[in-house]
């Protein structure tokens, strides 16, 4: 089996190329250029073998042929789901029928909080689906299970306070006394 052409030329000194998408012969610049880190900290770069017009083409055309596949990311995302969470995209929808189409917590609905979906929460120690909430409320409950509730609930009612003289407290603007222990 033939080795597959790089899309990089060897070293060497061009002032002109030949796109191999295109066809045409153009000056050196009209081509990007890859750098290569050598072991020893230095580097070298070498021209692709398709010029900049070629690659912008081949960009717009790939990007434009998956955004307007709106079918292509439903697939994509109802195998995310399946393969994270075991879930089909017809339990996913009774969910949300059974929630109203709101977050759990918020009762704001995907759309209203910039996306187009719930968020699946799940227990990260077991697996299990708690419910769907919004993008918010999901990173939220996230980040108080990193610390956890007793610990933030210590501080709210100032059991956790590294200040402990109300003449500390008085420095800072806004501060309030502290509750008596």
């Amino acid at each position: 089996m033939p080795k597959p052409k790089s899309s990089v030329l060897p070293r060497g000194t061009y002032a002109e190329l030949t796109c191999t998408i295109c066809g045409e012969t153009k000056p050196i610049e009209e081509f990007h250029q890859r750098k290569y880190i050598h072991v020893d900290g230095t580097f070298s770069t070498r021209p692709r073998r398709d010029c900049k017009e070629c690659v912008r083409k081949r960009s717009y055309q790939n990007g434009e042929r998956l955004r307007a596949s709106a079918e292509h990311r439903e697939k994509l995302w109802a195998r995310k789901i399946r393969r994270e969470f075991g879930l089909t995209q017809e339990e996913y929808e009774r969910m949300l029928k059974v929630q109203a189409g709101v977050c759990i917590l918020c009762g704001k609905d995907g759309v209203e909080t910039g996306r187009k979906r719930l968020a699946i929460d799940h227990c990260h120690a077991t697996g299990l689906i708690r419910g769907l909430l919004c993008g918010l409320c999901n990173r939220q409950l996230g980040w108080v299970e990193g610390i956890g509730l007793s610990r933030i609930v210590a501080y709210l009612t100032g059991e956790l306070s590294s200040f402990k003289a109300s003449s500390e407290l008085a420095e800072y603007p806004g501060a309030r006394e502290q509750p008596a222990a």
